[in-house]
């Protein structure tokens, strides 16, 4: 999702900050849902970031789930979404039949 990250880079940019840690996909097999890997793997990469002095945290959360996960269980605040309808590659809405989540989302978590 390239507006996500064009929005924030301009943003982060503007502060003159470099070390921000970006958390990208995050998944669980089947066979192991419901055991807080995801969260505690996030959380994991956290406390390695705050240990290397990362100023701050950012993930792209495209299900429901990750949403909820960044959000509600680990304290991001939303930034910037983009709602499946309305993005387009190469002209087309590729994402036109994506109905929950409506939108992926930029979270940001920051460490001071």
């Amino acid at each position: 999702m390239d507006g996500l990250d064009e929005n924030y880079k301009e943003e982060a940019l503007k502060l003159n900050e470099r070390n921000i840690l970006r958390l990208f996909m995050v998944g669980v097999s089947k066979h192991y849902e419901g055991l807080n890997l995801a969260t505690t793997l996030i959380e994991e990469n956290l406390k390695l970031a705050r240990q290397k002095n990362f100023s701050r945290a950012i993930g792209e959360a495209t299900s429901s789930i990750t949403q909820h996960i960044l959000r509600d269980k680990l304290g991001f605040n939303e930034k910037f979404s983009i709602k499946y309808k309305s993005y387009t590659y190469n002209g087309k809405h590729v994402f036109k039949n994506v109905k929950n989540p409506s939108r992926c989302v930029l979270l940001e978590k920051r460490f001071y």
